[in-house]
């Protein structure tokens, strides 16, 4: 079976409810008609992040389901992709674990939207999660007893990015942060070779529907920290600004960047 990731930013659209045990669970999403097809049969994870008093977001796993039908949604923006067999998670904070640090990377910490999952480590976690043979390293053992029987649909709109213009702006810029200059590759080897997220100066959320995007002056890539750090303040702070910042302090050079 194919695994595909989802996210739900809950400090844009509120938090999910907990409480309730779904028979259907629904995701907006503006991924192509193709695309959201590829994906029934398969199962789909959604996550859910929430920022907190230190700016560090916590993620959590919130749902998991099968999808079963993709249909326009009302409003004609989004389409719909829905499924049943939900398996419900307990909000237990993902930042601390290898695997989840795996995921984080190989979908661009969430940035590029609705996802498949192909990480064998992942993908060994989360099919230990439904076979409930790995819940120690989830957080805690599962509860003996469960509440079933309650039905009800949740919708849960998902703004998305476009994969094409993160490479774009990738190919262009490179891979090292406009900011700071550290590079992932050089740093930890192979496995984070030409990673790198990217900011967008004009912030997605502002949008009311699609719009065009400049992957050369409308992308910039930022490393994890200073993509953070521009998003403590709200409008963002300016990257330029930043990083003319950053120049004026006489230890300004990232010496944990040299191998």
């Amino acid at each position: 079976m194919r695994h595909f990731v989802a996210y739900h930013k809950a400090d844009v659209r509120g938090l999910l409810d907990r409480t309730e045990q779904y028979d259907t669970v629904a995701i907006g999403s503006k991924k192509s008609l193709k695309t959201l097809q590829s994906a029934i049969g398969s199962r789909v994870w959604l996550f859910e992040g929430r920022g907190t008093t230190t700016g560090n977001p916590v993620f959590s796993l919130a749902y998991s389901f099968i999808a079963e039908t993709v249909e326009d949604a009302a409003d004609g923006k989004e389409r719909q992709l829905s499924g049943s067999s939900v398996v419900h998670f307990d909000d237990k904070a993902l930042n601390g674990f290898s695997w989840f640090k795996t995921l984080m990377i190989e979908v661009a910490n969430f940035s590029l939207g609705f996802q498949e999952v192909k990480s064998p480590k992942v993908l060994a976690k989360i099919e230990a999660f439904l076979a409930e043979e790995d819940h120690a390293d989830f957080g805690e053992q599962p509860p003996a007893m469960f509440t079933e029987g309650g039905t009800k649909r949740v919708e849960i709109s998902i703004p998305e990015r476009s994969a094409s213009a993160r490479l774009a702006c990738i190919r262009h810029h490179g891979s090292v942060c406009f900011v700071c200059g550290f590079d992932f590759g050089r740093f930890y080897g192979g496995l984070a070779e030409g990673f790198i997220e990217v900011h967008h100066r004009k912030q997605i959320s502002e949008s009311s529907g699609s719009r065009a995007v400049d992957a050369v002056s409308d992308l910039i890539p930022l490393c994890a920290n200073c993509h953070r750090v521009v998003h403590l303040s709200n409008p963002p702070i300016d990257v330029e600004a930043l990083k003319e910042e950053i120049q004026k302090r006489p230890n300004k050079s990232l010496e944990t960047n040299r191998r």
